[in-house]
């Protein structure tokens, strides 16, 4: 499963995100796990973001908020490599997916596979997300901005790339 190839831990240090792409026929997952005093304990089963298309690798990448009530998944492999990130949030100690999986606008996939969610980011406060693709635009790479409002993600701008650059 490569549980562990991407990890993040929240501000407190008290709720931590272990990725495994590898998991369930490279489906992928990630767990959660959060600490009482010195021990750690698993919370809720893996997550798994819904309406993936393929073998998406969901945990290649992860992050997690500052409070630990909100994580990204990465999953670069989704849509035969055009990748896609899913948002889950906690409520109650139950973990939940908040919306459909993030996919940015405007990609290049004529030449290689885009692989959105190689690398993911979040904000302190869990509402602003950030996606990254380092095979988009002939392996110049870019990344997609969301942000949240009222519990719906929506896309910032177009993509973002460094169009001086050459590989």
């Amino acid at each position: 499963a490569e549980s562990g190839r991407s990890v993040a831990i929240s501000a407190d240090g008290n709720t931590a995100i272990a990725g495994a792409p590898n998991d369930n026929s490279q489906q992928g997952a990630a767990w959660i796990y959060v600490r009482n005093g010195n021990v750690w304990t698993q919370q809720g089963p893996k997550l798994v973001g819904s309406g993936n298309t393929g073998p998406a690798q969901q945990g290649r990448a992860v992050a997690i908020s500052a409070d630990g009530n909100t994580v990204i998944i990465g999953g670069y492999f989704d849509g035969v490599g055009t990748g896609a990130a899913w948002i889950f949030t906690r409520t109650n100690n139950i973990w939940t997916q908040q919306g459909n999986k993030l996919r940015g606008t405007g990609y290049d996939d004529m030449i290689l596979p885009v692989n959105m969610g190689y690398s993911v980011g979040m904000s302190a406060d869990g509402n602003t997300v950030i996606l990254g693709a380092p095979y988009d635009n002939s392996s110049r790479g870019a990344v997609w901005i969301f942000s949240r409002k009222d519990n719906i993600w929506t896309q910032q701008g177009e993509k973002l790339f460094d169009d001086t650059s050459v590989s």
